[in-house]
């Protein structure tokens, strides 16, 4: 049996797979484009975006995907981002004042710095994978 083929067929497969799977950490630029344009952005995609030091006060994340997201810097007090994918996302020296972060996953996130005065928290999941309280408004109470 001639092996070329079989490689070629095998390669050509692994080709077309890969070709079809979307990239899983890439932000979708007409989502980002949509947030700094209006600041409404709900459930969109803005994973791995680069948003470090971008005025998003009172923005409209709600259940918006901010895996691994840039927002050092940023200020997004009174912004809703109930449900907010915010894994791994780097929030340090961000404003969060009064900003709604019910049941937002931060599981890994970076918040060194971050102003959460009045935020609320109420079932967030933490950095640390815990879930915060219902009625957690500033602080994470576990």
């Amino acid at each position: 049996m001639n092996r070329i083929p079989v490689v070629a067929l095998v390669l050509l497969s692994f080709i077309v797979l890969f070709r079809a799977v979307p990239v899983a950490y890439g932000y979708n630029q007409q989502d980002l484009d949509q947030l700094k344009r209006t600041k409404q952005c709900s459930a969109c995609d803005l994973s791995n975006a680069p948003l470090a030091n971008t005025n998003l006060t009172k923005a409209n994340l709600e259940r918006a995907n901010l895996f691994t997201a840039n927002l050092s810097g940023a200020n997004m007090a009174g912004a809703n981002m109930a449900g907010a994918n915010c894994m791994n996302a780097t929030l340090s020296g961000a404003s969060l004042v009064n900003t709604d972060l019910r049941n937002a996953n931060l599981t890994g996130a970076n918040m060194s710095g971050a102003n959460l005065f009045d935020a609320n928290l109420s079932l967030a999941v933490w950095t640390d994978g815990t879930i915060c309280k219902e009625g957690s408004i500033g602080t994470c109470k576990k």
